[in-house]
């Protein structure tokens, strides 16, 4: 009896060390068409509210579509991946999106619990440092745009390596 109290006893520890730092990507709303991809060796799925994702999963939207998701069970660190766009999670913690194609919006209110977050396309690197920003990644060229706060920004050459770095204000 006493052995089974020990092994209940570790098994609840370990659960709620898990769900107190467990970093996690969840889907919490959807518009339209809206797939995920959760491996390379998997086909193209319909997305689902509730879907927890995993480092490496694809989302992509089509026309009209959008996708939310959340890093945090107190829905403090969102991203909401708007249509015609291609988003592959490239990390949780830190939250690390690569956005080769389209546009994300993201609202992050607590730093210090996902130890940043940035968006990465094929010309530039955004950093979270306040709490809303949107990318936008185009063929040649990426849009940054802080609402409030301050982001930083990276320019990347073709080969991937950094050009310069500047903080974007809010309102910029």
């Amino acid at each position: 009896m006493m052995k089974k109290c020990i092994l209940l006893f570790l098994s609840f520890q370990l659960f709620l060390c898990f769900s107190l730092y467990a970093q996690v990507a969840k889907i919490i709303d959807l518009k339209g068409t809206v797939k995920i991809k959760k491996d390379l060796n998997t086909r193209w799925e319909k997305a689902k509210v509730n879907t927890y994702l995993n480092k490496q999963d694809q989302i992509k939207t089509g026309n009209w579509a959008e996708c939310t998701i959340t890093f945090d069970e107190e829905l403090k660190n969102i991203l909401t991946i708007k249509e015609n766009s291609n988003v592959t999670l490239e990390g949780l913690k830190p939250g690390t999106v690569y956005l080769p194609r389209g546009r994300v919006f993201s609202l992050v209110e607590d730093l210090a619990k996902i130890e940043g977050f940035q968006v990465r396309t094929p010309t530039a690197v955004a950093g979270v440092r306040g709490t809303g920003d949107s990318v936008e990644a185009l063929i040649d060229s990426t849009i940054i745009k802080c609402f409030e706060g301050i982001i930083f920004a990276q320019g990347l050459d073709s080969g991937g390596k950094t050009t310069g770095e500047i903080n974007v204000f809010g309102g910029s």
